[in-house]
């Protein structure tokens, strides 16, 4: 969403990465299912979001494993609820889902995971307009602080954190904690980060996918916030 609203004309920026998303991404199917690796999903239906990062992540196991997107049928459903009606219906052999959306099913056995995305992880980010960043640049310093400040706290107590998390959100405390230990939440903007809005981009861009080019990727990120933030957080006792 990130990389197609700005080349749709919006003034986005990311500032922060916000979390990279491998093990809690996967492709599912159910437990009667006669697929059983990557490469038994030649020729099936897939459920997922076309044109998400869940999308990329797809074409980059496939490919891993010696297939194409035309090795398959894509479905648009975004929604894990639209993706389980379908498979239970018949119209779809498979999907593309996350962890957390699917945990119950997953501990009682209904539904198994045939691959992760751990070797093509998802990458979600901070996005702050730009003329917001130009006119407020002390309340965007100060809004990341408080995210590495957060951050902090919730290393040095992730018990408390997964408590609250669990009363947010409405998922089981348990299913908090194994999902927080799938999930990077290093807030700084990598070098591995850069070549994955790269990729992303260019995947966007051969599937057609964007209103038009970004000519300097360089205008997707600015990580100067998060890295005076993090020197910040750092030096206060």
């Amino acid at each position: 969403p990130m990389i197609t609203g700005i080349a749709g004309g919006s003034n986005g920026v990311a500032i922060v990465t916000q979390s990279r998303q491998s093990a809690t991404q996967g492709v599912y199917t159910g437990k009667d299912s006669s697929i059983k690796d990557v490469k038994d999903l030649k020729g099936k239906r897939i459920g997922l979001g076309i044109g998400t990062f869940t999308h990329k992540c797809l074409i980059g196991v496939l490919e891993s494993a010696g297939l194409k997107e035309e090795d398959v049928e894509l479905v648009n459903l975004s929604t894990a609820d639209e993706q389980l009606s379908a498979y239970e219906s018949g119209s779809i052999d498979a999907f593309v889902s996350n962890f957390a959306s699917l945990y119950d099913s997953l501990r009682d056995g209904s539904v198994v995971q045939i691959v992760d995305f751990s070797t093509h992880p998802a990458y979600t980010f901070f996005v702050v307009r730009r003329d917001f960043i130009d006119k407020y640049p002390d309340i965007t310093q100060r809004l990341v602080n408080v995210l590495v400040r957060t951050q902090k706290w919730e290393e040095e107590n992730p018990e408390e954190a997964a408590k609250l998390v669990a009363e947010y959100t409405g998922l089981g405390y348990d299913a908090v904690l194994e999902l927080r230990s799938k999930v990077d939440l290093n807030l700084q903007i990598t070098d591995e980060d850069k070549s994955q809005i790269e990729y992303t981009y260019n995947f966007l861009k051969k599937h057609d996918l964007l209103a038009s080019d970004i000519d300097d990727l360089s205008v997707v990120y600015d990580d100067t916030y998060i890295k005076k933030a993090i020197d910040t957080v750092n030096q206060e006792k």
